[in-house]
């Protein structure tokens, strides 16, 4: 059986309490929020009957902006509501926070680290093996060879 919704919805997400409109949550028909106050799936409960979304608080206060105003997030947290409006498919939000630098950064990391999961080990040794040269000697070229294969990544390095 289908679960009737209220217009005004209140919520705890992460410990923090929000009120908000149902259509506000299901602004993006197409999108996770929309679908959990749809009808069709069960939300749990707190102790004083408001519904439980496990996430981060502060995150989700921007996403709710975001339904109300268009809002977008300042860049300091933008990260991290951008890994929640992909969680939640909110495409629209998501496709926007990639104008910041930083989020379009970690969001290709990610992709190619989903292509290769050795990538960050890669780059970490890399990094490592850049410390200890010397800034003085900036002239100086410094090649870093790296073979990646199935089974294992040899990195050396030459000056």
């Amino acid at each position: 059986m289908a679960t009737e919704f209220p217009d005004v919805i209140e919520l705890n997400v992460g410990g923090k309490l929000y009120t908000t409109m149902l259509s506000t949550l299901c602004k993006y028909e197409d999108s996770m929020l929309a679908a959990m106050f749809s009808g069709r799936h069960v939300i749990h409960r707190d102790k004083d009957c408001r519904y439980m979304i496990d996430c981060d608080g502060s995150s989700f206060g921007h996403i709710l902006e975001f339904l109300r105003f268009g809002t977008l997030p300042p860049s300091d947290v933008s990260e991290a509501v951008h890994r929640y409006a992909e969680y939640f498919g909110l495409k629209e939000l998501s496709s926007k926070l990639l104008d910041y630098k930083q989020v379009r950064i970690a969001f290709e990391v990610n992709a190619i680290n989903v292509r290769n999961p050795l990538f960050l080990t890669v780059i970490n040794k890399v990094i490592d093996l850049l410390k200890p040269v010397k800034y003085g000697h900036i002239a100086n070229t410094i090649i870093v060879i790296v073979h990646v294969s199935e089974r294992h990544t040899t990195i050396s390095r030459t000056t």
